[in-house]
């Protein structure tokens, strides 16, 4: 029934529940209860006008990202550790939830008391908060960005102040209040570090549009600017300096996940992917940290200034800000140190539940480590497991920060970390900018730069395999030249006529390239005709997320068709008393069936998965 409602939407558009009622044949009672579900989900945006109408619109982007659940929780356990993936999981499941319902949903131990759950909840929380990984839910969270719009200027024109929109000056400034009030009533920051069960004392009242908690205000990002005065300090609070400090969240107060700070950290992974495949792993590290150290700047949605999303020739200017080595030399150390106590902890924990009695080894790192505010589950590691070197940016021989025999200072050095940073800055990605000045370096990232080479290096790659090295050396030479004349296009790649125009229009009809005929007589004969070849990005971009589209359809599709095929099996392997014991239960013939669905299951999922990284790249980045 939900799948019905969200469906007429997408086909319809903007309807209100009598209309939506009428256009999927369903009974005003149940589509209340789909509406529900759906606002439950954060899968719809309604608004309700003036004159008291409610209108329901389709939250496409939403939906879509349920196909990136995985790979979120994925990602977040790899990087902050299981207990924060589970608290993620809740979320993106369950959509919105309070912080009291929450706790009952992650089961925790029985034997724990009740306030210490609720301290290790909130321990948690603090973490993901801190990271953005979270946001306390607000009422613009469930209006599209054309009615917040709306809804803004008629605050802006009706809060007493007169505005004159006919000069330039006057709309700037009335927009700039919109974009104000837009941002604080979208923000649904967290206070961490105070938690409450009732009221405080000096504590900021809630605006009327907060749910569940109280409002939260932007706060300071750390960045070093001791080296300059005019040093870029990242703020994003854009209210008033004089208002009250953050109120504290409390068991009442609704959260949500926040899908898009997941993409950013999606874009942050690529980056130190794409790094080690160039660099190799010590400088792919070095990378990671530093953009770990960025991380909250990313996810916050910080933006230098307007710009084109398909102009990657103002590198120098649109970047992330800037951090001074020694800062990121000190986050290093404390996380190496940090490692290294929980990895002695955990072999410690290993060998007494093995009844072995001796000191743990220094210099030794689990796989399953993870840097998270908290500590991870205890597992056993053997000595032969722990080959891998603890100090990432520097050689084995060298012992790491913090172990035994080191001294009070660590063998982390600015100047190797400097080392790793000037590497990444070298051409051809040049994944990191310096910036000088008088007492220490700094060093950003150019964002926009990156996710141009990103998207493409995903564009050559799909154009080689369909077409060949050929059509990536034409399409490089559009890309670098501009418009170009067959004759010179054909001099410049080093084709024959005959080989030049076979690629050029293979790669027209696909709608890669295409051709301007300019003539030089009235006649318009063939040889007396230029032909201009060009490559247009953008609707290069738009082509292939409209084919990526229909081939993630097309799996969904196929995956669905499987499911039919096997749904007595299926509904059978799916009994309790079935799950986990199915090479006994089901007969040899099912179990060969089953075994067959669950592979054509895994190679449906990971094409998906494929195909969903190149629409991140190309759309989200």
């Amino acid at each position: 029934m939900s799948q019905h409602i969200f469906e007429t939407l997408l086909k319809s558009g903007r309807l209100q529940i009598s209309q939506l009622a009428r256009k999927s044949r369903l009974a005003l009672r149940n589509v209340k209860a789909g509406l529900c579900v759906l606002i439950q989900a954060h899968l719809l945006y309604h608004f309700t006008t003036s004159e008291g109408q409610t209108f329901y619109q389709a939250n496409w982007r939403a939906a879509y990202n349920l196909i990136r659940t995985g790979k979120i929780l994925h990602s977040l356990e790899q990087k902050y550790g299981r207990k924060s993936a589970q608290i993620i999981e809740q979320l993106l499941v369950n959509g919105h939830l309070q912080i009291s319902v929450l706790k009952s949903l992650l089961e925790y131990n029985s034997s724990t008391q009740q306030n210490t759950a609720l301290a290790q909840l909130f321990c948690a929380l603090d973490f993901l908060a801190e990271k953005a990984l979270i946001r306390q839910v607000r009422s613009a969270h469930f209006e599209s960005e054309y009615d917040s719009r709306l809804l803004a200027e008629s605050r802006v024109l009706n809060n007493g102040q007169q505005w004159d929109l006919k000069g330039s000056k006057k709309k700037e400034d009335f927009q700039r209040a919109v974009e104000r009030l837009i941002s604080e009533r979208a923000d649904g920051r967290i206070c961490m570090g105070a938690k409450t069960t009732g009221e405080q004392n000096g504590v900021k009242r809630p605006r009327e549009d907060s749910i569940g908690g109280p409002d939260a205000k932007r706060r300071r990002l750390h960045t070093d600017t001791r080296a300059t005065g005019n040093a870029r300090t990242l703020q994003t609070d854009s209210l008033s300096a004089s208002e009250p400090s953050l109120a504290p969240f409390n068991e009442e107060t609704v959260v949500r996940a926040d899908a898009e700070n997941f993409t950013r950290l999606l874009h942050s992974q690529t980056l130190a992917h794409a790094a080690q495949e160039s660099l190799g792993k010590q400088a792919s590290e070095t990378y990671q940290y530093l953009l770990d150290q960025l991380e909250i700047g990313l996810q916050t949605g910080q933006v230098i200034e307007d710009h084109d999303p398909f102009d990657t020739m103002r590198s120098e200017k649109l970047s992330s800000p800037g951090i001074a080595v020694t800062h990121l030399c000190q986050q290093i150390r404390s996380k190496i140190k940090h490692q290294r106590d929980n990895n002695t902890r955990r072999v410690r924990l290993g060998q007494e539940m093995n009844g072995i009695h001796k000191p743990p080894t220094s210099h030794v790192r689990s796989q399953h480590t993870h840097v998270n505010g908290f500590e991870t589950e205890a597992a056993v590691v053997s000595g032969n497991a722990l080959s891998e070197r603890a100090n990432p940016v520097y050689g084995d021989d060298k012992p790491g920060p913090d172990s035994e025999g080191s001294g009070e200072h660590s063998q982390v050095s600015e100047e190797d970390i400097e080392r790793q940073l000037e590497i990444l800055s070298e051409a051809p990605y040049r994944f990191t900018i310096a910036q000088q000045n008088a007492e220490q370096s700094m060093w950003k990232v150019p964002l926009t730069s990156l996710t141009g080479k990103l998207q493409e290096r995903e564009i050559f790659r799909l154009i080689k395999a369909r077409y060949g090295e050929v059509a990536v050396r034409l399409v490089r030479i559009l890309m670098a030249k501009g418009k170009t004349d067959e004759r010179i296009l054909q001099e410049l790649a080093l084709l024959t006529p005959k080989d030049a125009r076979k690629v050029l229009a293979q790669l027209q009809k696909a709608g890669f390239i295409d051709v301007q005929e300019v003539p030089r007589e009235n006649q318009r004969l063939p040889n007396r005709t230029y032909y201009f070849w060009f490559f247009d990005k953008e609707r290069c971009h738009k082509l292939i997320l409209e084919r990526v589209y229909k081939s993630m359809v097309r799996c969904l599709r196929r995956l669905e068709r499987e499911s039919d095929k096997e749904r007595a099996l299926l509904a059978k392997a799916a009994r309790t008393n079935v799950q986990g014991r199915e090479d006994e239960a089901l007969s040899k013939r099912e179990y060969q069936r089953w075994n067959g669905w669950r592979r054509k299951k895994e190679l449906l999922l990971g094409e998906l998965s494929r195909l969903d990284h190149i629409v991140a790249i190309l759309r989200d980045f």
